[in-house]
């Protein structure tokens, strides 16, 4: 079946209305009138010529007597419908029998409507119009569906775009992710096959450099020769010192840093950090202070790492100290039951905004520290390193001209008294 129905013009002009009689004179009177009416207008004489009309042209309704020669109305009405259903052609039966079983009959077979006989134009007019009314919201109806498939298909078709570019774009993000994770893995471990390579020769040149310094097998001639052995055991000592930092970042990185944890006495842990720099900070009219924590506190922890957290801050703050400054350090016992070990500085801080850089590896903020010091920027990646090993982290707190205060955060379980301690 047909399922497309004969769209009309909007009111009756422009309609074509076919007129279905056996009776001559009610085919006159009935295209006449309509033709006043603004239809157009076909002819067929009986239910066999009905038939031929609607497959060979185009009507927009079918205004059908019931009772023909031939081939009556129902029959008619019937083989139309296996083309056009009631939606695509609507017929309007014309009848002079007035039961019910024939009105019902017309329906069962597709009829739209009715019209008795004798036939009333004013009636005829009004059936028409509503025929015609249900056709433009047919029509109406018809477009907007179109439309609004037309605009879910484009919506489709641009989430369909979106989805495939996104996807491309995941696709490339997990490449360059593996990439990177490649590279990242590809560094660590050149880092620790050289800084390895590099160990062994550099404590060979500070044994003998020390055995030198000793004058083990001998006395240094001439003197100068001791400041230049001095130098190359100094030299070498930096140069350990920060192909050990390397390892121990190239271990955080890998998750490979095994603590060795103990319960140690906080006061030990901020004196012993401390004692290395006493004569740094002297030579520079520092004044180091240690204020010791209220109580018998201790702490759980790897004492050789957090000694090493606690020195780089403290060996920060000292060559970021003029002259006449103070460098404290203290440990906190925050409300929460957790603690820091604090390590805070008058020297020339460093502007707010820069502080996530101070804590990534190899990266330095041009301060006036960094333009007279220099140094590779591994001290505060190291601590971060160190703290969150120990499930803690690491807070900066500084402003450009401000000094600079160093947090350590340890949480509460790591904070216990003597009385609680267990090694």
């Amino acid at each position: 079946m047909n399922d497309t129905p004969a769209m009309p013009a909007a009111g009756p002009e422009g309609l074509r209305i076919l007129v279905v009689d056996d009776d001559a004179d009610n085919r006159r009177m009935l295209t006449r009138r309509l033709m006043r009416n603004g239809y157009r207008t076909g002819v067929a004489c009986d239910g066999h010529e009905a038939v031929e009309c609607v497959e060979g042209e185009a009507f927009d309704i079918v205004l059908m007597d019931y009772m023909m020669p031939r081939m009556n109305g129902i029959e008619a009405l019937r083989r139309i419908r296996e083309t056009y259903p009631p939606g695509a052609l609507p017929v309007i039966m014309v009848t002079a029998e007035t039961e019910p079983d024939t009105v019902v009959e017309a329906l069962k077979a597709g009829a739209n409507d009715f019209v008795a006989k004798p036939i009333e134009m004013p009636i005829v007019l009004a059936r028409l119009a509503a025929q015609v009314e249900r056709l433009e919201a047919q029509r109406r109806l018809a477009e907007m569906n179109e439309s609004l498939e037309r605009r879910v298909a484009e919506r489709t078709s641009c989430l369909e775009s979106e989805i495939a570019r996104r996807k491309d774009v995941e696709a490339r993000m997990r490449a360059t992710q593996d990439r990177l994770q490649q590279a990242i893995a590809a560094k660590t471990r050149f880092l620790a096959n050289m800084s390895h390579e590099l160990r062994t020769p550099l404590n060979a040149i500070n044994g003998f450099a020390e055995l030198m310094l000793n004058e083990v097998g001998g006395r240094v001639e001439p003197p100068a020769f001791r400041g230049y052995v001095k130098d190359i055991h100094d030299s070498g000592r930096h140069l350990l010192d920060i192909i050990n930092d390397i390892l121990d970042i190239v271990g955080f990185e890998n998750g490979k840093t095994e603590l060795v944890e103990k319960v140690v006495p906080i006061d030990e842990i901020l004196e012993m950090s401390c004692r290395m720099f006493a004569c740094q900070a002297r030579d520079n009219d520092l004044d180091l202070t240690i204020e010791p924590p209220d109580g018998a506190l201790q702490l759980r922890c790897d004492p050789r790492l957090i000694r090493q957290a606690v020195m780089n801050l403290v060996g920060n703050a000292i060559k970021n100290t003029p002259s006449g400054g103070t460098v404290t350090v203290r440990f906190d016992r925050l409300d929460d039951g957790s603690g820091a070990l604090v390590v805070r500085d008058t020297g020339c801080g460093i502007p707010r905004d820069r502080i996530p850089e101070m804590v990534k590896p190899f990266e330095q903020v041009d301060t006036s520290y960094t333009r007279s010091h220099g140094g590779l920027g591994l001290g505060l990646p190291l601590v971060v390193g160190i703290a969150e090993r120990h499930d803690g982290k690491l807070d900066l707190d500084s402003d450009e001209g401000q000094g600079l205060t160093a947090r350590i955060v340890l949480g509460g379980e790591r904070v216990v008294l003597d009385a609680d301690a267990v090694a």
